[in-house]
């Protein structure tokens, strides 16, 4: 998807790309197209479309005019070809980007957290897997879930209060702590009904270095 987006922007925002010879070049020879409307338009579409049409016969019509004649009805022409891809581009602007990935341990993908005589041992736990399910728009929504396809944790990314925040529930229930870049700092913000607790050290399913908190909802 970012790669169409960079394509139709670069098309569209060409030097070599003259928009008002295009438009003045179809306005010319407007009489040499097939100028047809599909049946299945409503009837004030196709009253429309041929108002426009005669408009054109008569080179009367207006450059929005001409643009909107297009997209009822795009002919084969550089300047209709400029359009749609001009509408491409804000549909895609607008769509969120999906993407899924597994994913396991750093130490085991990178082979880096005990030694090669030793890589086969990782403790059982560290070799779980995970499905990540990633949506990208004006929010970001990040959703985990273990191999059995349970969620695990899941966060929301957005601009909230003028001010990048995220927000992470667990096992795919309600949100359990909020996080705002402000104070020169991160806010954390559990919600009312979570508790918090000291981590036990030594957890063999927690990361623990003796400052660790547990926000259990």
């Amino acid at each position: 998807m970012a790669q169409l987006e960079t394509y139709f922007s670069s098309l569209i925002k060409s030097k070599f790309i003259d928009v008002e010879y295009m438009v003045d070049d179809i306005l010319d020879v407007f009489e040499t197209f097939s100028w047809a409307c599909s049946d299945s338009l409503p009837d004030n579409v196709q009253d429309r479309f041929k108002k426009l049409v005669a408009k054109g016969n008569a080179f009367e019509l207006s450059n929005d005019e001409l643009i909107e004649l297009l997209e009822v009805c795009p002919v084969d022409h550089p300047y209709s070809d400029y359009l749609q891809a001009k509408k491409l581009l804000e549909v895609s602007e607008d769509a969120n980007i999906e993407a899924e990935k597994e994913m396991i341990g750093w130490e085991v993908m990178e082979n880096s957290y005990i030694s090669k005589e030793e890589q086969t041992n990782y403790p059982e736990h560290y070799q779980k897997r995970y499905h990540a399910q990633v949506t990208v728009g004006n929010q970001i929504s990040i959703d985990i879930k273990d191999e059995q396809n349970e969620p695990s944790i899941g966060m929301m990314i957005e601009i909230s209060c003028g001010t990048p925040a995220i927000h992470i529930d667990l096992d795919g229930g309600d949100n359990v702590i909020h996080i705002h870049k402000a104070c020169d700092g991160l806010v954390v913000t559990p919600e009312t009904d979570v508790t918090i607790e000291e981590c036990e050290p030594g957890s063999s399913d927690n990361y623990t270095d003796g400052r660790s908190k547990v926000f259990k909802p």
